[in-house]
């Protein structure tokens, strides 16, 4: 099958009957998420038997003022989504013993936005992690020069074509790793965080503007509201305390901010201006009634910000709901039972809920493409899922067959959509 994830989709449904639909059909089939305002025109569109689209178009009435935003929403159904397979281009394999008293990996863990596919193994033997730089078009990793401290794992912050940003978990503390792809050197600094956050949840890291390193995290025995700290990344030293943040989740791009809280406001801040992209939580995904105020997650896809909320398991969608949003159109693609997990200019990635059949408890992987507004399923995924888009490169996980109650494997796959 080709590797374009578009082409794949049309291959999939290019023999689907013609979808005639009955507008009081599709409400009663979505009958598990409310609409909460009156006066609402549904209207369906079939772009594929591989994602049904419903969109709901506010009609001429009156309405509240001021008006609720988003002012259209596009809703897709996971289980309309077409199975597709990949053409995988670089892989890794890890298998892993719980009865064994040791610790071996072998990860791919980001992608460069010139293409490359940041890996990471680590042995005991060695004692601390390698770092390299697989290239899909000839399957060899460019091992780099080893870390200062040489720790035992990192995670990807930045992968850019001029550097990369590694991020090292310590207690009250986080150090970067800075690596010059020129001269093919390291620099390390140190951001200390006051107070007692969560120790058990690595903390949130956002790249923000004049090259200050961003941390969140909520604090030990707290399950919200969200902190936020910065610092400059390349001096680190003592984090401030960032005070206007409190309680929301926050990403930046292209010099723009976008902020979104829990109880559903979206806010773009700009150079020129302030734009607010929603005022409430998605339809049926109520917040937690254990913790109201945790903060959703935020990412961009290009120009667009990607919102996930955890929804009360007493709301008709249980689980979680992503929303997509628009800047300039007012309207927002909302996918149920979905949470998002990485993105790019055009493909958003989502964790779904798990099949429960050959591995419970395990998150399914889909891809939703936001130019076609189509869903494809991909494979399975791990509960924490690890994914990236750049370059158009798709990088995720899938667990191999399990030989025992104690033994499994995962793998790491790269693909190209196109």
């Amino acid at each position: 099958m080709s590797t374009d994830l578009r082409t794949a989709l049309r291959e999939a449904v290019a023999d689907a009957p013609a979808y005639d639909v009955d507008p009081d059909d599709v409400i009663r089939a979505g009958g598990r998420r409310r609409r909460r305002h009156a006066g609402a025109v549904v209207g369906v569109s079939a772009l594929a038997a591989a994602a049904v689209v419903v969109t709901v178009v506010l009609a001429g009435h009156e309405r509240p003022d001021p008006a609720p935003a988003p002012a259209e929403i596009v809703r897709l159904d996971l289980e309309d989504s077409a199975a597709v397979d990949l053409d995988v281009v670089a892989s890794t394999r890890t298998s892993w013993d719980n009865d064994r008293d040791s610790l071996a990996y072998d990860r791919l863990a980001g992608i460069t936005a010139d293409g490359l596919v940041l890996h990471t193994r680590y042995t005991d033997d060695r004692g601390h992690v390698e770092v390299g730089l697989l290239d899909p078009a000839t399957g060899v990793t460019d091992w780099l020069p080893p870390l200062p401290g040489r720790p035992p794992e990192v995670t990807p912050v930045e992968l850019g074509e001029g550097r990369l940003v590694l991020a090292e978990w310590m207690h009250q503390g986080r150090t970067f790793h800075l690596y010059d792809r020129g001269t093919r050197t390291w620099q390390s600094s140190v951001v200390h965080v006051s107070g007692a956050w969560e120790r058990h949840v690595p903390p949130l890291v956002r790249m923000g503007p004049d090259d200050r390193v961003y941390v969140g995290s909520t604090m030990e025995g707290e399950s919200a509201p969200l902190h936020w700290w910065s610092a400059p990344l390349d001096e680190g030293g003592r984090a401030r305390v960032e005070e206007g943040l409190e309680g929301v989740a926050v990403a930046w791009a292209g010099g723009a901010v976008v902020r979104a809280a829990a109880d559903g406001r979206v806010v773009v801040v700009a150079p020129d201006g302030e734009t607010e992209l929603s005022d409430r939580r998605p339809d049926g995904c109520n917040a937690p009634a254990s913790f109201p105020e945790a903060a959703p997650t935020v990412l961009w896809a290009g120009d667009s910000p990607v919102v996930t909320y955890l929804c009360d398991s007493g709301s008709d969608v249980p689980g979680s709901t992503t929303v997509v949003h628009d800047r300039q159109g007012g309207r927002a693609v909302e996918v149920a039972d979905a949470t998002v997990v990485a993105a790019d200019d055009s493909h958003v990635v989502l964790a779904g809920p798990s099949d429960g059949v050959d591995h419970p408890g395990v998150s399914s992987t889909y891809v939703l493409d936001l130019t076609e507004l189509t869903v494809a399923r991909i494979g399975g995924g791990l509960h924490d899922t690890q994914a990236a888009l750049a370059a158009g490169l798709l990088l995720w996980n899938t667990p191999g067959p399990r030989d025992s109650q104690d033994a499994y494997d995962v793998v790491w796959k790269v693909a190209r959509l196109g």
